[in-house]
């Protein structure tokens, strides 16, 4: 038989067993902890490319990188092109090979101290990687 002091006491006792939380598995506690560090990329390097080609060859035995230092002005003004041709060429219909065979040019002129960007053709036109 269920008394009223037994009724009262488990009415006493219904706010701490609302606020108490579940605790969380050791798994999900290094997930959450795992989750809130971020894996960052080499500070130095914001990624890396491929190129199809490069015409006419530069010399194996050149100095390695060949690095080319920009203006944050001048930085911006390819991130615009760069921008805008991969903008023109993402119309096209990837299916088609003459479509994959379109591609991004960079023409670098050293004697100009000038790169434009341009759009070029590309030998492997396979589907994309």
């Amino acid at each position: 038989m269920i008394t009223i002091s037994a009724i009262n006491s488990a009415i006493r006792r219904i706010p701490t067993l609302i606020s108490t939380p579940y605790s969380e598995s050791s798994m999900a506690k290094k997930k959450k902890a795992k989750a809130a560090k971020l894996r960052e990329k080499n500070p130095q390097s914001y990624g890396v490319i491929f190129l199809d080609q490069i015409a006419p060859p530069i010399p194996v035995n050149g100095p390695k990188p060949i690095e080319i230092d920009l203006t944050l002005d001048e930085g911006l003004k390819l991130h615009l092109a760069l921008l805008q041709a991969l903008s023109e060429l993402n119309r096209l219909d990837r299916r088609s090979p003459r479509s994959r065979a379109r591609g991004i040019r960079f023409s670098l002129y050293p004697d100009q101290n000038r790169l434009m960007v341009e759009q070029g053709s590309v030998k492997d036109n396979s589907a994309p990687r």
